[in-house]
């Protein structure tokens, strides 16, 4: 047992998320065992964190129009905040060769993150067949951009830009893949025209999976390095793209201002409990 006891919780079956889930799977995230996609796909096993209480404050979707905030990820993201387990027990237990999409809701940072952290490090290393992905808003942090360069190779974090402009600077701390925001017609994903100009103007690779019949765990361009561009979604989204506009609004000297390591951890524990 490793001891490592976070707020949050794991799932015991495969993921049903259908934004997650391979196209090859069932509605209950299982991979199908009969008729010609028999076999094909990976099963994907998630975790979720409580949102406010494992996010950075400066966060510019936080609490306006985050997508883990709406929708059927509130109802699980509100149960992670009531709940605890022991993120490297709970890989230990999933089938050879599984997807973890770690905390689907919520981020790593928090009263318990460098626990989190340290669990996700430690789950990987003792796992290495298992391939984990997840996204952090807390990559302007030096710990934790540190953090991330330093996990095994079967598990990639991305850093998720608030604003494009932010882009070369996170790979100036050595972020290898990040993430960025764009709007789009429909709110859901790119039209062929939308994905051309995205890499057009900015050379990011439109989501895969807001384009094709693909689901995260068939794509799974987040896993290596690059630049990958996300249409703003969610039920929120209406929200979101006024919050990012804001933000996109502010000069650099204004944006950076967010407490980070333990001063962050403190603040937010204060503000919105352990």
């Amino acid at each position: 047992m490793s001891g490592h006891k976070v707020r949050g919780f794991g799932t015991k079956g495969p993921s049903a998320n259908i934004k997650i889930r391979s196209k090859h799977a069932t509605k209950k995230g299982k991979i199908r065992k009969h008729g010609p996609n028999a076999g094909k796909g990976q099963a994907v096993y998630a975790t979720y964190r409580a949102v406010r209480s494992s996010c950075p404050i400066d966060c510019a979707l936080l609490d306006a129009g985050c997508y883990a905030q709406e929708g059927n990820v509130n109802i699980h993201q509100r149960r992670a905040g009531t709940e605890t387990f022991d993120p490297v027990a709970w890989a230990e237990g999933l089938p050879l060769g599984s997807l973890i999409r770690w905390n689907v809701s919520g981020d790593v940072v928090g009263a318990d993150g460098a626990d989190y952290r340290d669990a996700i490090h430690e789950a990987h290393t003792k796992r290495p067949d298992l391939k984990g992905w997840s996204y952090t808003h807390a990559w302007a942090d030096p710990e934790i951009a540190q953090w991330a360069q330093g996990l095994p190779d079967n598990v990639r974090i991305v850093a998720s830009m608030d604003d494009p402009t932010d882009v070369d600077r996170a790979r100036s701390m050595g972020w290898k893949t990040i993430a960025q925001v764009t709007e789009t017609a429909d709110g859901k994903g790119f039209t062929d025209d939308e994905a051309r100009k995205v890499r057009a103007d900015t050379g990011a690779l439109p989501c895969p999976a807001q384009r094709v019949d693909l689901g995260c765990a068939d794509c799974q361009a987040c896993g290596r390095d690059g630049l990958i561009s996300f249409a703003v979604h969610g039920p929120g989204q209406k929200k979101a793209r006024v919050s990012l506009a804001a933000r996109r609004s502010l000069a650099v000297v204004d944006r950076d201002v967010a407490l980070t390591g333990s001063e962050r951890d403190r603040y937010i524990a204060e503000r919105f409990g352990a």
